[in-house]
Protein backbone atom coordinates (compact mmCIF):
# COMPACT_ATOMS: atom_id res chain seq x y z
CA UNK A 1 0.00 0.00 0.00
CA UNK A 2 1.31 3.61 -1.03
CA UNK A 3 1.40 6.49 1.08
CA UNK A 4 -1.51 9.23 0.57
CA UNK A 5 -0.32 12.18 -1.33
CA UNK A 6 -0.08 15.60 -0.69
CA UNK A 7 -2.19 17.41 -2.71
CA UNK A 8 -1.89 21.26 -2.85
CA UNK A 9 -4.95 22.86 -2.02
CA UNK A 10 -6.05 26.20 -2.43
CA UNK A 11 -7.59 26.46 1.37
CA UNK A 12 -4.44 25.42 3.19
CA UNK A 13 -2.20 28.60 2.58
CA UNK A 14 0.81 29.04 0.27
CA UNK A 15 3.49 30.90 1.12
CA UNK A 16 5.61 33.23 -1.38
CA UNK A 17 8.67 35.64 -0.32
CA UNK A 18 10.23 37.73 -2.30
CA UNK A 19 13.55 38.74 -1.74
CA UNK A 20 14.39 41.67 -3.61
CA UNK A 21 18.27 40.77 -5.37
CA UNK A 22 20.02 43.89 -3.67
CA UNK A 23 22.69 43.94 -0.50
CA UNK A 24 20.82 43.59 2.84
CA UNK A 25 17.25 42.81 1.44
CA UNK A 26 14.90 41.62 3.63
CA UNK A 27 12.52 38.89 2.53
CA UNK A 28 8.67 39.36 2.17
CA UNK A 29 6.12 37.14 2.24
CA UNK A 30 2.35 37.78 0.58
CA UNK A 31 0.50 35.38 1.31
CA UNK A 32 -2.16 37.95 2.93
CA UNK A 33 -2.02 39.33 -1.00
CA UNK A 34 -1.76 36.96 -3.32
CA UNK A 35 -5.25 35.48 -4.23
CA UNK A 36 -3.64 32.93 -7.13
CA UNK A 37 0.21 32.14 -8.24
CA UNK A 38 0.78 29.87 -11.45
CA UNK A 39 4.26 28.90 -12.42
CA UNK A 40 4.11 27.68 -15.78
CA UNK A 41 6.69 26.54 -18.94
CA UNK A 42 6.48 27.27 -22.29
CA UNK A 43 8.40 26.79 -25.75
CA UNK A 44 10.85 29.20 -26.24
CA UNK A 45 10.19 31.53 -29.70
CA UNK A 46 12.18 28.97 -32.54
CA UNK A 47 12.80 32.57 -34.05
CA UNK A 48 15.08 33.91 -31.01
CA UNK A 49 16.94 30.38 -30.18
CA UNK A 50 20.32 29.58 -30.94
CA UNK A 51 21.82 26.83 -31.78
CA UNK A 52 23.98 26.59 -28.10
CA UNK A 53 20.41 27.12 -26.64
CA UNK A 54 19.05 24.18 -28.50
CA UNK A 55 22.09 21.74 -28.16
CA UNK A 56 21.49 21.84 -24.43
CA UNK A 57 17.74 21.92 -24.00
CA UNK A 58 17.03 25.12 -23.41
CA UNK A 59 13.88 25.18 -25.33
CA UNK A 60 11.41 26.28 -22.36
CA UNK A 61 11.04 29.74 -20.73
CA UNK A 62 9.05 29.75 -17.11
CA UNK A 63 6.53 32.40 -15.80
CA UNK A 64 4.88 33.05 -12.63
CA UNK A 65 1.34 34.37 -13.24
CA UNK A 66 0.03 36.29 -9.73
CA UNK A 67 -3.42 37.67 -9.10
CA UNK A 68 -3.76 39.68 -5.92
CA UNK A 69 -5.52 42.48 -4.35
CA UNK A 70 -4.93 45.84 -5.03
CA UNK A 71 -3.75 47.40 -1.56
CA UNK A 72 -1.52 50.96 -1.43
CA UNK A 73 -0.29 50.24 1.80
CA UNK A 74 3.01 50.35 2.57
CA UNK A 75 4.01 46.17 2.93
CA UNK A 76 1.44 45.25 0.27
CA UNK A 77 2.31 42.93 -2.26
CA UNK A 78 1.07 45.56 -4.78
CA UNK A 79 2.89 48.14 -3.14
CA UNK A 80 6.32 45.87 -3.57
CA UNK A 81 5.67 45.68 -7.69
CA UNK A 82 4.56 49.50 -7.56
CA UNK A 83 8.16 50.43 -6.03
CA UNK A 84 10.34 47.95 -8.08
CA UNK A 85 8.97 47.88 -11.38
CA UNK A 86 11.92 45.45 -13.38
CA UNK A 87 13.96 44.65 -10.66
CA UNK A 88 15.72 40.93 -10.18
CA UNK A 89 14.53 39.24 -6.89
CA UNK A 90 14.41 35.71 -5.65
CA UNK A 91 10.87 33.82 -5.31
CA UNK A 92 10.08 31.10 -2.62
CA UNK A 93 7.23 29.26 -3.50
CA UNK A 94 6.03 26.76 -1.44
CA UNK A 95 2.18 25.65 -2.54
CA UNK A 96 1.83 23.80 0.60
CA UNK A 97 1.93 27.16 2.82
CA UNK A 98 4.87 25.15 4.80
CA UNK A 99 7.69 27.04 6.41
CA UNK A 100 10.26 24.43 5.81
CA UNK A 101 10.77 22.41 2.20
CA UNK A 102 10.15 18.41 2.96
CA UNK A 103 10.41 15.52 0.07
CA UNK A 104 6.31 15.48 0.03
CA UNK A 105 5.56 19.00 0.54
CA UNK A 106 8.81 21.18 -1.55
CA UNK A 107 9.33 24.40 -2.39
CA UNK A 108 10.13 26.38 -5.75
CA UNK A 109 13.27 28.24 -5.79
CA UNK A 110 13.93 30.88 -8.60
CA UNK A 111 15.17 34.40 -9.62
CA UNK A 112 12.40 36.48 -11.12
CA UNK A 113 12.24 39.63 -13.03
CA UNK A 114 9.37 41.91 -11.79
CA UNK A 115 6.99 43.37 -14.27
CA UNK A 116 5.57 47.50 -14.65
CA UNK A 117 4.22 49.07 -12.50
CA UNK A 118 0.54 47.41 -11.69
CA UNK A 119 -2.63 48.60 -12.70
CA UNK A 120 -4.62 50.51 -10.15
CA UNK A 121 -8.42 51.27 -10.07
CA UNK A 122 -11.58 49.53 -9.85
CA UNK A 123 -15.34 49.97 -10.95
CA UNK A 124 -18.27 50.79 -9.09
CA UNK A 125 -19.93 47.88 -7.60
CA UNK A 126 -22.63 47.45 -4.73
CA UNK A 127 -21.02 44.56 -2.91
CA UNK A 128 -17.56 44.98 -1.00
CA UNK A 129 -15.60 43.22 -3.32
CA UNK A 130 -11.60 43.96 -3.27
CA UNK A 131 -10.09 45.61 -6.46
CA UNK A 132 -7.37 43.26 -7.65
CA UNK A 133 -4.77 42.53 -10.32
CA UNK A 134 -2.87 40.58 -12.52
CA UNK A 135 1.24 40.53 -13.14
CA UNK A 136 3.36 38.22 -15.20
CA UNK A 137 6.98 37.77 -13.71
CA UNK A 138 9.69 36.39 -15.80
CA UNK A 139 11.96 33.31 -14.62
CA UNK A 140 15.64 34.41 -14.98
CA UNK A 141 16.86 31.30 -13.33
CA UNK A 142 14.47 28.19 -12.14
CA UNK A 143 12.12 27.52 -11.12
CA UNK A 144 14.18 24.43 -9.11
CA UNK A 145 12.61 22.25 -6.61
CA UNK A 146 13.61 22.08 -2.99
CA UNK A 147 12.61 19.05 -1.26
CA UNK A 148 14.40 20.03 2.05
CA UNK A 149 17.46 17.28 1.26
Amino acid sequence: MSAASAPVRGNAGILAKFTLDDVGAVAKDFDNDIKALTVEGEDKDDSDLTFAEAAAGETTVSSVAITAIQSTAVGSFWRYCWDNPGKAATLVYAPHGNAVATADKPHFLMEVKLGPRPKIGTEATVAKDRADFEVALEVTDGPTLDDGA
